[in-house]
C-alpha cells in the first residue's frame, strides 16, 4: 500500500488522501476487519475506488487519458468529467 501511495502520491509528500482506504479509517485509525474502514456507505467507498481506478488507468497510461479512458471503460470526455469532479489534476494523476 505504501508503495502504491508513493506511485500515486500528489508530489512528493505521501498524504492520508493518498493511501487506499483498505488501510486508514475516516479518523486516520487502522481500517476494521474487511479493509473498508467504519464507513460502508458505498458513496464514500465508492468514490474512493473510483479515484483509485482512476489513477491506477491514468498510471499505465503513462498520464495518455484516451489510453486511460480506454482501459476504464469510458470515453475521453466521461474521464474528463471524473477527474474534474474528483479534483485530479494533471501533476496529480501521473
Amino acid at each position: 500500500a505504501l508503495e502504491r501511495a508513493l506511485v500515486l502520491a500528489h508530489g512528493r509528500t505521501v498524504r492520508r488522501e493518498d493511501l487506499p482506504a483498505a488501510v486508514l479509517a475516516p479518523g486516520g485509525r487502522p481500517a476494521e476487519a474487511g479493509g473498508f474502514g467504519a464507513d460502508l456507505t458505498l458513496r464514500h467507498q465508492g468514490d474512493d475506488l473510483e479515484q483509485q481506478l482512476v489513477r491506477e488507468a491514468l498510471l499505465r497510461s503513462g498520464g495518455n487519458r484516451r489510453k486511460a479512458a480506454q482501459l476504464l471503460g469510458i470515453s475521453v470526455r466521461a474521464l474528463f468529467y471524473k477527474l474534474k469532479g474528483l479534483g485530479i489534476t494533471d501533476d496529480q494523476g501521473q
